[in-house]
């Protein structure tokens, strides 16, 4: 995926999250909770 850092995208990979494909299906928002809910305090909003 494109424009995602080496730590985004192994926040992704935990949620089984690899195309962005799978972005579009769950959604940004939905998904950053649950990246958030993981890594309360290293996930930002940069991640949208």
């Amino acid at each position: 995926m494109k424009n995602f850092g080496k730590i985004s995208k192994a926040w992704l990979a935990e949620l089984g999250i690899y195309t962005s494909e799978h972005l579009k299906q769950y959604g940004s928002v939905h998904i950053y909770r649950l990246v958030r809910a993981r890594h309360p305090k290293k996930a930002s909003l940069n991640l949208l």
